[in-house]
């Protein structure tokens, strides 16, 4: 009766131990679907993007991350023989918008509609 007893004992607190154990956060993000889940969880509830906007602005590798986007943009858009390369050759932009839209600058609504709006321009994926 008593082995039984601490049988039970050692199952259950076993069975205790195992729940408090903390979900492995880059294995879960692994998974695409799940990432994509938690985004826009997170994008979709003022409290959470709050939050997340906090934890941005107080990481030092966003902040290097967004100068060096700034710096970069300002770079391109500051000299004009580079905008008039890019401008006269559609695929450029197109590689410029898709940049863009994947370091979150421009979102996907703005994407599709600046492609769209190439389209009706009749600017072809063709270098000029």
């Amino acid at each position: 009766m008593k082995k039984s007893i601490i049988l039970s004992l050692i199952f259950g607190f076993q069975l205790l131990i195992s729940c408090n154990q903390k979900p492995d956060v880059d294995k879960i993000l692994e998974n695409q679907e799940t990432k994509e889940r938690i985004f826009k969880s997170i994008a979709k509830d003022h409290e959470y993007m709050t939050e997340f906007m906090e934890t941005i602005y107080n990481n030092e590798h966003v902040i290097q991350m967004i100068m060096h986007n700034n710096m970069m943009m300002n770079n391109i858009m500051g000299n004009k023989n580079m905008m008039h390369q890019i401008m006269n050759d559609s695929i450029k932009i197109h590689n410029m918008l898709q940049m863009m839209h994947q370091k979150g600058i421009i979102s996907n609504e703005c994407l599709q509609s600046c492609l769209e709006n190439m389209s009706t321009k009749n600017i072809s994926n063709d270098k000029k």
